[in-house]
């Protein structure tokens, strides 16, 4: 019975960690918000800036102005209720992840950490530096479920290497959530409790509170963004018959193109529009499509006007056909050209579409 234990523990967690690359646990309409509480008032006394939606829905709000928001403002609308919906459900379904270690309640000082389940038995406080540590792995999952508050101390700083990303970062607080002055915090914050986001701190991410009054002074919230899509050309997209271009996609985590490839660089031959749909731990983008035309090489006739064999001081004129501009071997750039010297004659003829034979 303990080893199937052990195992159903592993198999959950594995599942998180491979659940794809959209967010590991859907926070509905939620996902919109920076900074948001289901039920508490919502403050601001200083020059906050937030990118993202926030609000309320049960509650007072005030403080913006001064406060700057790039996003929306909701206070107990149609939004602000099934995003508190939303995140009651999230937050269960984080609360309800089994554990993979239990770690002490004091976070940071250097420490670096490994995708995990991460569980803290009591209230928990951050310090200095935490590094997660995504080991090369774009799905790299960070769940921290802590029973009791969390609070960060001066200048504390979450740091992500190795392919970690803030979509895949969560932090559940059974209590209340601080972040100190001039701390900097990246992930998913889903508090049952208050959130206070003090002087000159940062929190790349989202702080959500199924219950507690936000206080916010002089902070700086950034919502993860999904990636951006765009395709780059190694080489003019105007082609000739026989010729190709490799079309390369915006760094992602995967690739989906309209011709169905799934490899961030594709070589065409073939007319058409192209476009790329690009997916990280934050989300899907699709690119501008990207046009190839291919147009057909043209053939290149010599015709002489005369006979090729000729005494000295005669000449012969010879005329180049198939294209719009030409090229002789001799340097010429007319159409015919009157030939008094043995030799042999070539030319290069290159049509409308700029395709040459």
């Amino acid at each position: 019975m303990k080893l199937f234990k052990i195992l159903l523990t592993n198999l959950i967690f594995l599942s998180y960690a491979n659940s794809g690359f959209s967010q590991a646990y859907d926070l509905g309409t939620a996902t919109t918000f920076s900074v948001f509480t289901s039920v508490g008032a919502f403050s601001n006394d200083g020059a906050t800036t937030i990118t993202g939606n926030i609000g309320t829905n049960v509650g007072a709000f005030t403080g913006f102005p001064p406060g700057i928001v790039i996003g929306t403002i909701n206070v107990a609308n149609s939004l602000s209720a099934t995003a508190s919906t939303d995140l009651g459900i999230a937050y269960g379904n984080v609360a309800g992840t089994a554990c993979g270690m239990v770690i002490g309640t004091t976070l940071g000082s250097g420490q670096s950490l490994t995708p995990n389940v991460y569980c803290l038995g009591a209230a928990s406080t951050l310090n200095g530096t935490l590094t997660l540590n995504g080991q090369g792995n774009p799905n790299a999952l960070f769940v921290f479920k802590i029973d009791g508050a969390l609070s960060t101390g001066t200048s504390a700083n979450v740091v992500l290497t190795n392919g970690a990303s803030i979509c895949n970062v969560y932090w559940q607080v059974g209590g209340a959530f601080a972040l100190g002055v001039s701390s900097n915090f990246r992930g998913n914050v889903l508090v049952d409790g208050a959130i206070t986001l003090n002087i000159n701190s940062s929190l790349n991410g989202r702080a959500l509170s199924v219950s507690g009054a936000v206080e916010l002074h002089t902070t700086n919230v950034q919502i993860p963004s999904p990636p951006l899509a765009s395709i780059s050309a190694g080489s003019s997209t105007s082609l000739c018959t026989g010729q190709s271009v490799t079309l390369t996609a915006s760094a992602a985590n995967s690739y989906l193109w309209t011709n169905g490839a799934t490899t961030q660089s594709i070589t065409v031959s073939t007319a058409g529009s192209y476009a790329v749909t690009v997916t990280n731990a934050c989300g899907t983008a699709t690119s501008a499509a990207t046009e190839v035309t291919v147009s057909p090489s043209p053939t290149a006739v010599i015709t002489a006007g005369g006979p090729l064999t000729f005494c000295q001081g005669s000449s012969v004129t010879m005329t180049a056909s198939g294209g719009t501009s030409y090229l002789w071997s001799n340097g010429a750039t007319s159409a015919s050209i009157s030939v008094t010297a043995g030799g042999s004659y070539t030319v290069i003829a290159t049509n409308a579409g700029g395709c040459t034979a």
